[in-house]
């Protein structure tokens, strides 16, 4: 069984890989992950260009194995963007969730732009919208296992 958690740190508003006083100089995405007992990614970003590209070698997609992948990607799931992650991914929220799954803003959300989406070697067991007023988006939680 996999576990993934979503978490939106306001953007990174301040992070330049030190601390500060606002975070009283904790490393609060590694301070989670341990709490947690999970391993973290984390990186700030903003509104870049969109990338898209398709890895291979020899002729082969270089990801056979379950791969997910999550976060903030501010877009809609009716939007351009997360179709086209979706013809490849599978988007865990319709699968088990209840409800709409909306997540941002907090602390009223009207809309769902954060994601756990999944490769077809896995299956959702579980997928939830937590509640949390620690950011401007609720978190997205998700258990998977092996197909």
């Amino acid at each position: 069984m996999v576990k993934t958690v979503t978490f939106n740190i306001h953007h990174g508003a301040g992070v330049d890989k030190y601390f500060d006083a606002r975070s009283n100089w904790v490393d609060q995405p590694a301070w989670l992950a341990a709490r947690l007992k999970m391993n973290y990614v984390f990186a700030a970003n903003l509104d870049w260009d969109p990338l898209e590209t398709l890895i291979d070698v020899d002729g082969r997609p270089c990801a056979p194995e379950a791969t997910v992948l999550v976060g903030d990607f501010n877009a809609l799931p009716t939007s351009a963007e997360v179709k086209t992650l979706t013809t490849h991914l599978t988007d865990a929220w319709p699968e088990k969730g209840f409800g709409l799954g909306l997540t941002s803003p907090v602390p009223l959300p009207t809309k769902r732009i954060d994601y756990q989406l999944h490769s077809a070697q896995l299956a959702t067991t579980a997928v939830s919208v937590p509640v949390s007023f620690a950011s401007d988006h609720l978190p997205v939680a998700a258990t998977y296992s092996l197909s």
